[in-house]
């Protein structure tokens, strides 16, 4: 199943790409769907992004790659607050140096201060 997924996370419509997406989250647990994750964090299509968040959610993958990437989706300030959520609880995962763990503080307080508005 895992490589039909990574195939299918290919495809050519986001509703495609967002739920392959989420299948290989609930179901490669080897870590190797990582590089599959770091492309639908950058899909141009924010309900694939949103997906990509939600399956490292549920992945072991903890590298410094990707905690990088969910980084910058929380400094990309045109991402939804529902997005910027989602990245926050996912880093809530990783361990983080002073200055990560100040910049994931600042943007959970403004992500709070959005979704309450």
């Amino acid at each position: 199943i895992v490589p039909k997924l990574r195939t299918t996370a290919q495809h050519p419509g986001p509703a495609g790409r967002r739920q392959s997406v989420l299948q290989l989250g609930q179901w490669d647990k080897s870590g190797n769907a990582e590089d599959r994750l770091q492309q639908a964090l950058a899909d141009p299509a924010p309900e694939v992004r949103q997906a990509a968040v939600t399956a490292i959610g549920e992945t072991a993958i903890r590298t410094d790659s990707m905690k990088t990437s969910l980084i910058d989706l929380l400094r990309n300030q045109r991402e939804s607050a529902q997005l910027t959520d989602g990245a926050l609880h996912a880093l809530e995962r990783f361990s983080m140096s002073k200055e990560e763990f100040a910049l994931y503080s600042q943007a959970r307080a403004d992500a709070d201060k959005r979704l309450s508005q």
